[in-house]
């Protein structure tokens, strides 16, 4: 139910499908502009999950924690072998959880993928043949130089929120309900700044949480920068300034 605030670390709450790929592609001879990565036809949840940057590939997502599939596309490449409720597992015999499990998830080899799967408390095998989808790597927010490394940030706080979700497009947040903070990191940025948990986070940079603008501001947030956060605190709203770190 909480979400770590660094650039590319995030915990959703465990009610968000934050993955949608329910529009099976055809496999691409060449991808202009863009990457290929994986099309399960399928939209899924997960709980916690590490973003994943490299030169010339889509962002992808090191699973923290087992993906749970919410719905199968009726003509997409998992339909008849995919169902609701299945808590992916395994990739090609790697647990998802693991950097290589994950990986295999997105960009899987040639021809079928065995994944294993948590089917109403028993283990299954399933083997799928995934569609393709062409990202815009212009979407992913990496650095337009391959060789310097992405950025990261950290507030020092993890928010707990009802309502919100990553948009598949621009791979940024969205916050469509009242959002406030779980828990603070101390020491941190955040706590450096007077940020208490259980107060409300209504605006960053005098943009609110809930729109757009806010949730790119928020997305842009890279270490050194100082982003000022509009709290609602018993009833009252206060400002205070963060200056954005280098996760620890």
């Amino acid at each position: 139910m909480v979400l770590t605030l660094s650039r590319l670390r995030w915990a959703l709450p465990a009610s968000a499908s934050v993955a949608l790929l329910a529009v099976p592609l055809p496999a691409l001879a060449a991808c202009p502009g863009g990457g290929d990565r994986a099309d399960w036809g399928v939209r899924y949840r997960f709980t916690a999950g590490d973003f994943v940057d490299g030169p010339g590939v889509p962002r992808w997502v090191h699973f923290l924690t087992e993906p749970i599939v919410v719905e199968v596309a009726p003509d997409g490449p998992s339909a008849g072998r995919l169902e609701p409720g299945d808590t992916i597992v395994r990739v090609d015999g790697h647990l998802v959880t693991t950097h290589d499990g994950s990986r295999r998830f997105f960009f899987p080899g040639a021809g079928a993928t065995s994944l294993g799967v948590r089917r109403r408390g028993a283990s299954v095998d399933v083997r799928v043949v995934p569609g393709t989808e062409c990202v815009d790597l212009s979407l992913t927010e990496r650095s337009a130089a391959p060789s310097v490394p992405p950025t990261r940030a950290w507030l020092g706080l993890r928010l707990q929120c009802a309502g919100c979700g990553l948009d598949p497009r621009t791979h940024r947040w969205r916050f469509r309900g009242p959002v406030s903070v779980a828990s603070i990191a101390r020491p941190g940025p955040a706590a450096d700044a007077g940020v208490r948990p259980g107060d409300g986070l209504v605006e960053i940079d005098g943009l609110a949480l809930t729109s757009p603008e806010g949730a790119a501001r928020l997305a842009a947030a890279a270490p050194g920068d100082r982003v000022v956060l509009t709290l609602r605190r018993e009833g009252r709203l206060r400002k205070v300034s963060v200056v954005v770190a280098e996760p620890p």
